[in-house]
């Protein structure tokens, strides 16, 4: 994988294999909005934001590069379940 859009067509092809359904969400006119929605038999459907990081000499500095709305959106949509359930991550790929 070279780059984030690259890390997202491999991510849904797997869902896809694995007899889920996932799609990008993504629109430039509405920043913040999560990259995909994902619904896996047996599990919630659940909204994903994806980064993908280029890691150098093996260093993680476990600083995801969320923008203040991407971090604001998904807070808003896990706040109706109050803890008991999340249902916007973030999804990372790593190189």
């Amino acid at each position: 994988m070279k780059n984030e859009t690259d890390f997202k067509r491999v991510f849904c092809d797997s869902v896809f294999a694995q007899k889920g359904h996932a799609f990008k969400l993504a629109m430039s006119s509405m920043s913040g909005l999560p990259d995909m929605y994902c619904a896996m038999p047996g599990f919630a459907p659940v909204l994903l934001e994806a980064k993908f990081m280029k890691i150098a000499n093996g260093t993680f500095h476990r600083k995801i590069p969320y923008s203040k709305m991407q971090q604001y959106v998904m807070e808003m949509c896990n706040l109706p379940y109050r803890g008991k359930y999340t249902v916007a991550y973030g999804l990372i790929g790593v190189q």
